[in-house]
């Protein structure tokens, strides 16, 4: 299972690296929908403690967490993006550099941001077009627990994202 869900983000990253639109990312809405139930069967099962009251541990190597990430940023089906974010929220391991929970406020803001653009709830992938997917986001902090995502869609816009409490 773990190994399906780390294949997952780098082929991923092969099949989409010379597509320089958005909208084909909607390819693998299926995919996307396979590796977050996986996380979800990997990450409720590899503790036996609520995820509330289970401290936060650390590892060198990556599970779920890089996979779930590349599904919030690039799926624009909202149920799946959405559930990837959730669990995003509830893992209690920061695997390397990949801490759950900061990502997912990051990613949340993210998605509000697209779906914010086009002025309605998407239900749909489809509902979500090319011009309000950003393509480039990187995030800067400056102060430890604050961040500021830089976004762009196909190089034109360019909006900021503040991350606060992270």
């Amino acid at each position: 299972m773990l190994l399906e869900i780390q294949h997952f983000y780098i082929y991923f990253i092969v099949c989409t690296s010379r597509n320089t639109y958005e909208v084909a990312c909607d390819e693998f809405n299926d995919l996307f929908r396979r590796i977050v139930y996986l996380s979800k069967l990997f990450i409720h099962g590899a503790s036996t403690a609520p995820l509330s009251q289970s401290p936060v541990t650390f590892t060198l190597e990556s599970g779920a967490v890089p996979s779930l990430y590349l599904i919030a940023m690039k799926c624009r089906d909202p149920a799946t993006r959405r559930d990837a974010i959730s669990l995003l929220e509830q893992t209690n391991c920061q695997e390397g550099m990949w801490e759950g929970q900061l990502i997912a406020r990051f990613v949340t803001e993210i998605a509000d941001l697209e779906e914010e653009t086009i002025g309605i709830t998407p239900l749909r992938s489809t509902e979500i077009p090319e011009s309000s997917r950003f393509d480039s986001i990187v995030m800067a902090t400056d102060i430890p627990g604050h961040g500021r995502g830089i976004a762009t869609d196909d190089g034109k816009k360019v909006s900021t994202i503040k991350c606060t409490n992270l």
